[in-house]
């Protein structure tokens, strides 16, 4: 009895699907007839819709753009794509009828997206039209963060935003300073000792003697960027000691360095050395893990004055570097051998190399390699 009554509510589900599929198959029959080779036609109240000024803290707003299908065939809307992840597209999902309204719905949240701001709304449906275009529009208000939100590194009893003190890129030509700010998050002041570890080529010290109770200033980083081995990415290891403890404060000071070269004469522009790379990206295929591949490339002086390769940097320590030569006479040619070792990576790798010379007008030249490692 039981298996009877289970395939009496199967062939139940099945008769239901086909009337289903009939339902369907009619109003398709039906819009054919009573439609024709017409078209659906949007007729929107308003294109583009402005939220105004409104504060961050608001969080997400809503708008809903209303249409009226002005064709003689039903509209069918197949999608919705915002031209920003930070704004979330809704819409009618039946088929509008004629002389129906339908609607399109745009939710953006303005959390951590300060200013002004204009995105746009594509619609694709089987209108007369195919795409279909909405804009909205506003300004947010920034919020007003926490000194714990914005200064979120905690030392002792000072607030940095981060314990990587960035200079970014600079060049040899003269020393920099750079400012960041630092906060007393006690109820005692603080002074910075006469206390330091690191490099001599980086200071430190503060816009004030003394860092009063629940105030900022600025930590101002000297750094001298001439110094041995600069060329390429930087990441010094510096230690500074405050009144509030004797334990000290540790951070990085990173940057990205550069020769400086002065601006030339054309006489000399003609004469200085040029760097030329042939074939800068090269693909190399697929490797299997644990195995190595070398990538070769030639470097060319183009110039008249003597070129030398300062250096070559690469980003991974999964590559080593040669040449054959780091010295080249007008014309002259040499190789760069690059070797990548897959040990312990798995898929598609992007690997960047770093050519350092006396180029004057192109002095860091990239090169790169692409590389499938399968297990």
């Amino acid at each position: 009895m039981f298996y009877r009554f289970v395939a009496k509510i199967k062939a139940f589900e099945l008769i239901m699907k086909a009337n289903e599929l009939l339902y369907i198959s009619l109003f398709i029959l039906i819009s054919s007839t009573v439609f024709g080779q017409g078209k659906g036609q949007f007729e929107f109240e308003e294109l583009e819709h402005n939220f105004g000024t409104f504060k961050e803290e608001l969080g997400a707003v809503e708008y809903e753009f209303v249409f009226k299908n002005i064709g003689d065939a039903p509209i069918v809307i197949t999608r919705v794509k915002a031209s920003c992840g930070c704004t979330t597209p809704g819409w009618s999902n039946e088929p509008v009828l004629p002389g129906e309204k339908g609607f399109i719905k745009a939710k953006f949240n303005a959390r951590n997206k300060p200013g002004s701001f204009r995105k746009r709304l594509t619609i694709t449906s089987n209108a007369q039209k195919p795409s279909q275009y909405l804009y909205i529009k506003g300004n947010v208000i920034p919020k007003v963060k926490t000194v714990e939100e914005r200064l979120s590194v905690k030392m002792g009893a000072i607030r940095l935003k981060s314990k990587n003190l960035n200079f970014s890129k600079i060049t040899t030509e003269k020393p920099i300073t750079k400012s960041f700010e630092i906060y007393n998050d006690s109820d005692s002041s603080i002074t910075l000792l006469n206390k330091f570890d690191g490099p001599k080529f980086i200071r430190i010290d503060l816009d004030t003697t003394v860092l009063l109770p629940k105030k900022s200033t600025k930590l101002n980083v000297w750094y001298n960027p001439d110094h041995n081995d600069n060329l390429g990415m930087n990441n010094h290891s510096v230690s500074f000691y405050t009144s509030d403890s004797n334990v000290p404060k540790k951070i990085s000071v990173i940057a990205r360095i550069e020769e400086y070269f002065a601006p030339l004469s054309e006489k000399e522009e003609a004469k200085a050395p040029k760097l030329l790379i042939e074939d800068r990206l090269q693909d190399l295929g697929n490797i299997k893990a644990g195995a190595k591949v070398t990538a070769k490339y030639i470097l060319r002086n183009g110039g008249v004055e003597k070129l030398n390769i300062r250096k070559i940097d690469t980003n991974c320590t999964c590559m080593t570097a040669t040449l054959d030569t780091y010295d080249l006479k007008g014309g002259e040619s040499t190789w760069l051998h690059v070797t990548f070792d897959s040990k312990g990576r798995r898929g598609r790798q992007t690997k960047s190399i770093s050519v350092f010379s006396n180029d004057p007008k192109d002095p860091t030249q990239l090169v790169s390699m692409k590389i499938s490692v399968t297990p």
